[in-house]
């Protein structure tokens, strides 16, 4: 007989659930399960189900074989594999907000650069903490977060089609929700975030990409301060917050 235990938690990047399977013919090792548990502790807020239960092998497959409720998790053997990429998973990046945005609406590059940017701003206001940790820069058209930049360029001006598989979308009638917001919701402070890029993209989500343009391309918005040409240079928060205080038209209050 062969005992298993099983940690199963979500990876929202990849929209899938994976696990950390531990395996054994002899008893299973309260020690390992313990040092797990600890390792898991010390890595923070970080949350996964538990399952014991026992086959007549080592092997994955055996597991899955025996419940079908396994079949889609991808399991791995290397608890530190398994802790990191859950931590991992717990910080929102530009790309997250750009992916619920893109299941919001369709929108092109540039104006989901602008979303993106008012989503970090509106946050930054209200909270005085970061939405996500990329930088903003000063491009031509506006502020720009270069990932986000690289992950769409290949629309050029064309919409973001991406979304149009109704599995991608989230609805707030029927609370079905896509991978990536809920990745956003089970972040440090997810319902804030989510809220706030909700409201925000409900508020903006009607300006054209030209009206955006032209609302962050104001005389001393925080990009006027910083644009030089093929510079690229940092828009830090403290200009984003010294301006978007006064100025930004949504309340999130």
């Amino acid at each position: 007989m062969t005992y298993h235990f099983i940690a199963i938690a979500s990876d929202f990047d990849k929209g899938l659930r994976i696990g950390w399977h531990y395996a054994s013919n002899d008893r299973l090792d309260s020690k390992k399960i313990d040092t797990f548990l600890d390792k898991a502790m010390k890595k923070g807020d970080i949350s996964f189900g538990m399952h014991k239960l026992t086959t007549d092998s080592l092997d994955w497959q055996s597991v899955v074989k025996k419940d079908s409720f396994f079949e889609d998790v991808f399991a791995v053997e290397d608890m530190d594999e398994f802790l990191e990429r859950l931590y991992d998973d717990t910080d929102v990046s530009a790309l997250d907000v750009a992916r619920v945005i893109i299941s919001m609406m369709e929108v092109t590059q540039l104006k989901l650069q602008k979303l993106v940017y008012l989503c970090y701003a509106e946050y930054l206001t209200k909270f005085k903490a970061k939405l996500f940790n990329e930088k903003v820069v000063a491009y031509k058209y506006g502020p720009v977060i270069e990932e986000v930049y690289s992950a769409f360029r290949e629309y050029g001006y064309n919409t973001i089609y991406s979304a149009n598989d109704d599995s991608s979308r989230f609805h707030m009638r029927d609370s079905a929700f896509n991978p990536v917001f809920m990745k956003v919701l089970s972040s440090e402070n997810g319902l804030d975030k989510a809220l706030s890029i909700i409201e925000s993209v409900q508020y903006y989500g009607d300006y054209s990409a030209n009206d955006l343009v032209s609302l962050t391309h104001q005389a001393d918005t925080p990009w006027d301060l910083v644009y030089q040409e093929n510079w690229n240079k940092q828009i830090t928060d403290d200009l984003i917050l010294e301006f978007h205080k006064n100025e930004l038209g949504l309340s999130l209050d």
